[in-house]
């Protein structure tokens, strides 16, 4: 198995901060010849406002499955590290599912940020931040995460991963071969077919035949002719 893009989501938030790429820092540590199996989200850090509980900053670590090993990445941090430090485990058969959240004006410069987000996983809902009913709601597939932050979270993406069988050629070779043999096979029957009819054909009319030479002569012999050979 490996796995391919299957779709990028919008980006959902303000316009400020600089570029910050999940998904780029976890094919920077893949070497040559490695083909990514999966990628799947290991911990949730997330750190929040002591004063008004907003979203302060958030990072994903992922864990990448390799053919050769698999391997803890660090995605970027995004916003400012610090304030009350959470941090999520997911259990080893655990699944991120989808990722909600409102972003609206930073109280303090009026930014447009995010400050609320919710994962849903495979065993429950994960809340961090505060989220204020006057705020734009937004939902993310599960993925890897992009998006632009500063020293607040300003907006994020996903990049949706999924694995693809690396086999896929000998899929479709196998259905050819088949379908080349089925094809022969059914030739093969119309010719033993078309022998068969050709043969029944053949003796019913050397059958008819007979019968006609064996009428003439009956009628030359009731006539008193006796053919001679």
């Amino acid at each position: 198995m490996t796995i391919t893009v299957k779709t990028v989501s919008d980006t959902y938030g303000g316009s400020g901060g600089i570029s910050r790429n999940d998904f780029e820092l976890i094919i920077d540590q893949i070497s040559d010849g490695e083909n990514i199996k999966n990628i799947n989200v290991k911990r949730i850090r997330v750190q929040t406002n002591s004063d008004n509980g907003y979203l302060s900053s958030l990072q994903f670590i992922y864990n990448v499955k390799t053919n050769n090993e698999e391997r803890t990445v660090n995605g970027a941090i995004r916003g400012t590290d610090t304030g009350i430090l959470q941090i999520y485990d997911l259990n080893s058969d655990e699944q991120m599912k989808a990722i909600a959240g409102t972003y609206g004006n930073d109280p303090i410069d009026k930014f447009i940020v995010i400050k609320y987000l919710e994962f849903r996983t495979s065993v429950g809902t994960k809340i961090y931040g505060k989220n204020d009913t006057a705020d734009t709601l937004f939902t993310l597939p599960a993925g890897v995460l992009f998006g632009n932050s500063d020293y607040k979270v300003d907006s994020l993406g996903t990049y949706v991963v999924i694995e693809v069988p690396t086999n896929s050629s000998s899929n479709v070779t196998t259905t050819i071969t088949t379908l080349a043999s089925t094809t022969s096979t059914s030739s093969s029957n119309i010719t033993a077919t078309s022998f068969i009819v050709l043969s029944c054909f053949t003796g019913i009319l050397g059958f008819i035949v007979l019968v006609i030479i064996v009428i003439f002569l009956w009628r030359k012999f009731s006539r008193g002719y006796i053919p001679t050979f």
